[in-house]
């Protein structure tokens, strides 16, 4: 059987399933007669495995993997650098090598953060995603690095804090835990479909999958609120809402989010700020651009300059000032 390796999702799976085979095998010591842990300085690639997850999540449909997401590697880093210190002391035995071993060793409450993080993080991601297979690895890594780093908070607390010896060591259940993980990304990697699905819609399930809302009312609500927009000046007032147009034509609140994400395919305050850039233009038109800036934004709805800027740059490309050096007579623009 071969693996499938023809995503970048793939490859991030198996360098974190190859990562974790490499993390129990440095720590155990393998004999003929017995399995026992060593005392090794703790591996810093335990720092990899959060944001290789993040990095598989962002590697799925719908999402885009930048620079910044480099910046997650920094932490791993750090520890790989401090690793290599104290382990440079302990070779060569330089009189601080055996607090700074100490020190190290004490510091693993950090792969317990790094893991709960990135684990919380996927999981909210994927909470309302559709059971791809894909998907549920991420779910079950993120699932079993919560347990791991569980186990570690209580071994920590057990062995620095309250001082308790616990009977049993639970490296043993964290290690094998890590295994699973490592089995689980193989057997994904050898049954995974040739492609992950194109379109994020095909990966994530919509908000609204389960609802009652029904096309023709849909399309109803939908003419009532250009209805409104269009005969009335309601986008003018700076306190509209939501729950505002809710009260004003009788539908929903829940119902009204439904129609602008679904059928309108734009945010309720991106339709507002259409409605609200529109009338801005208008005005600089009849004004010949005599209207400063801020006053224009105050009288569009807006509650500040910067919100008026950053919606007239995405509906038209172009800054206030630019637009009315652009398509104003340039004689008479301040």
């Amino acid at each position: 059987m071969l693996l499938k390796l023809t995503s970048i999702f793939n490859k991030l799976i198996l360098l974190s399933a190859c990562l974790g085979i490499y993390v129990v095998f440095y720590k155990f010591q393998w004999t003929i007669n017995e399995i026992s842990l060593t005392e090794r300085l703790w591996n810093p690639a335990w720092m990899l495995f959060g944001p290789l997850l993040h990095l598989a999540l962002r590697s799925l449909p719908g999402a885009r993997m930048t620079g910044k997401d480099g910046l997650h590697l920094i932490p791993a880093a750090i520890t790989s650098v401090i690793y290599a210190y104290v382990w440079f002391g302990e070779i060569f035995h330089y009189t601080w090598a055996g607090s700074a071993f100490a020190f190290y060793q004490s510091s693993y409450l950090v792969i317990s953060i790094s893991l709960i993080t990135y684990s919380c993080l996927t999981l909210n991601r994927l909470y309302s995603a559709q059971h791809t297979p894909a998907n549920d690895l991420l779910v079950m890594w993120a699932a079993i690095y919560i347990i791991i780093a569980t186990l570690m908070i209580l071994m920590y607390l057990c062995w620095n804090v309250f001082k308790i010896d616990m009977g049993i060591d639970y490296r043993f259940f964290s290690y094998f835990l890590l295994l699973s993980k490592c089995f689980l990304g193989f057997r994904y990697l050898v049954n995974a479909p040739t492609a992950l699905p194109a379109k994020l819609e095909d990966a994530v399930t919509p908000m609204y999958a389960n609802s009652q809302l029904s096309t023709e009312m849909a399309e109803r609500y939908s003419k009532m609120i250009t209805d409104c927009f269009d005969n009335t000046n309601i986008y003018l007032k700076s306190d509209l809402s939501l729950e505002l147009l809710s009260k004003t034509l009788d539908i929903p609140k829940h119902l009204l989010s439904q129609i602008f994400t679904v059928h309108m395919k734009l945010t309720f305050y991106k339709f507002v700020a259409q409605y609200r850039i529109n009338y801005a233009i208008e005005q600089m038109k009849s004004s010949n651009g005599m209207l400063t800036i801020e006053s224009l934004a105050y009288e569009c709805g807006f509650n500040s300059k910067t919100s008026f800027n950053k919606y007239f740059k995405q509906i038209t490309n172009l800054t206030p000032q630019e637009y009315q050096r652009t398509h104003l007579d340039p004689q008479r623009t301040p």
